[in-house]
């Protein structure tokens, strides 16, 4: 614009949405996306909540054969390849689902952040 700021074109703004969520409650979304901003949310947080955000993710780590012969693989989110394996997150409700031999960890709230932005959504229950 003249003045110097931007504005989005009509192409554009046919692509973003903007929509209010809880990261307490399921993923509202479907289908992946490209950016999701969280702008300084956690702060807004008490210690219980943040604690409680933590207790619905589990950090699963292992080797990517342990999975091959169940659907475990459907629950992960945000999957990461390493040289162990894969590590991803879990809800906590979905972890009965997977095999014996993968370690299970509890996340930090920036490991959680992390995949939660790497996957752009969470997966189905």
């Amino acid at each position: 614009m003249k003045d110097g700021s931007y504005a989005a074109t009509d192409e554009l703004k046919k692509e973003v949405i903007f929509r209010k969520f809880n990261l307490m409650d399921p993923f509202p979304f479907r289908k992946k996306m490209h950016t999701i901003f969280l702008r300084n949310v956690m702060i807004y947080f008490d210690q219980d909540t943040k604690e409680a955000l933590t207790e619905n993710y589990i950090l699963v780590k292992g080797d990517e054969a342990l999975l091959a012969k169940t659907d475990a693989a459907k629950y992960l989110i945000g999957t990461r390849r390493a040289a162990y394996g894969f590590s991803a997150l879990v809800r906590t409700d979905n972890a009965a689902s997977l095999p014996a031999g993968i370690v299970m960890e509890k996340p930090a709230i920036s490991q959680i952040m992390s995949y939660l932005l790497k996957d752009g959504r969470m997966m189905e229950k």
